[in-house]
Parts: structure tokens; C-alpha cells; sequence
């Protein structure tokens, strides 16, 4: 990530910069020319470069977290659903349960890589509305934000597991859950990038990451 993609992110969230997010339109080349011969990396101060900082991390963390920790909460409810009674119910003899536990991560595995590529190949326009609608922030002109899609995905796939009445059809539900939960992770990885400088990034992937113990405590 070059410096420039993030201090155009911090210039959307800084109230007292000179050059306003509005001013970073389609065909504003003076504010553009702005950005390129004189970076605003030169004009914060240690203290306005925290307060940014915290900023962002308000406005992101606590969203992105909260869907990793929901996602994982869907993939190891089968764990719970087993003690419940499910297999019982659904005859889950031999291996079959850990078939449909295991079965999740052949599609999650292999959609993840082609996730993050549609997520560049789609225009950011095909993906503004619905990221507006999801989010505080506004979209900048270089983020293709797809995760509530995806969210709306497995959450449709969780639902319909409700119709589940085999060991065949918990099979089925099993795979797609995985592939609807595969773009979470590296998309929302691929967000943070876009948003905060390299030596920021682990930290706050980190805690994003850290959801999955939270959801482990349920």
C-alpha cells in the first residue's frame, strides 16, 4: 500500500484538512495535484495522526469484528446443534457428523482467492450504495466494498438451514455456508489495507482476527 492511498483515506475523516473529500471527486485535478506534489503526511503532527488513527479504528473495528465474530459463530454452531440433539435427529452415525463439519472448508478454502479479485475487478460504483448503507464512512474512489453482500449471503444460508432434514442435506447447507463466509476474512483484510499505512495494519488485523475467540466463548 503506497502512502498516498492513506492519507487520501485519513483526508475523508479529517475535518480541518485543506482539501475536503469533496474536493477529491472524478475531475477535481487541482486537489488531486494537491495530493501527488505534496503529501499530507508532511502537514500532521504526531497528535493529529493518533486522533485520525482513532478515528478510524472507531469507525471500523467494531463493525468488521462484530461480523468475523457472527460469521464463526454460524460455522461452529454445528458443534452445539450435535449436543443438542442433531444427531439424533438427522442420524448423523460414523463419521458423518465430521463429514458435515469438515466439508465447510472445501469451498471456503478455494473462494477466498477469487473473492478478493472480484472485489478488484468490480468498479467501486457496483458496491458505493450498499457499502453507504452499511457503514459511517464514506466510500472513497479506490474501495470495492462487497462484505455486506456476503453478509447477506450467509445470513440467507443460515436461515434455510432451518429446512434441513438429513445428513445429505446438512452436506449441502455445509458447503455453501462456506462458500458465502469465504470472502469475509480476506475482504475485510483487504479493507483494512486500503484505510491504514503498513506498519498500522497488523495491529488492527489483530484485533479484527481477535473476534473468533469472542465467538468461541459462546
Amino acid at each position: 500500500m503506497t502512502s498516498r492511498s492513506f492519507y487520501q483515506s485519513l483526508l475523508s475523516v479529517c475535518t480541518t484538512s485543506q482539501v475536503t473529500l469533496g474536493s477529491l471527486g472524478k475531475g477535481n485535478m487541482e486537489a488531486n495535484k494537491y495530493l501527488e506534489g505534496k503529501p499530507i503526511a508532511e502537514e500532521l503532527n504526531p497528535g493529529e495522526r493518533a486522533r485520525i488513527l482513532r478515528k478510524l479504528d472507531w469507525h471500523l473495528l467494531p463493525f468488521v469484528s462484530l461480523l468475523y465474530m457472527l460469521s464463526f459463530l454460524d460455522r461452529a454452531n454445528i458443534g452445539n446443534a450435535k449436543v443438542a440433539g442433531m444427531s439424533v435427529d438427522l442420524d448423523l452415525i460414523g463419521y458423518r457428523y465430521n463429514i458435515a463439519a469438515a466439508v465447510f472448508f472445501i469451498l471456503y478454502s478455494f473462494a477466498e482467492i477469487p473473492s478478493n479479485i472480484t472485489l478488484k475487478l468490480f468498479r467501486p460504483s457496483r458496491w458505493s450504495m450498499v457499502t453507504s448503507a452499511f457503514s459511517s464512512l464514506p466510500p472513497t474512489n479506490i474501495v470495492p466494498f462487497a462484505v455486506p453482500i456476503i453478509m447477506v449471503g450467509w445470513g440467507l444460508v443460515m436461515t434455510l438451514m432451518c429446512l434441513v432434514n438429513s445428513f445429505q442435506s446438512l452436506v449441502v447447507a455445509r458447503l455453501f455456508l462456506g462458500l458465502t463466509e469465504a470472502g469475509l476474512f480476506p475482504g475485510v483484510t483487504y479493507y483494512i489495507s486500503l484505510w491504514y499505512p503498513r506498519s498500522e495494519q497488523s495491529k488492527r488485523i489483530a484485533i479484527f482476527f481477535s473476534a473468533a475467540t469472542v465467538a468461541g466463548m459462546g
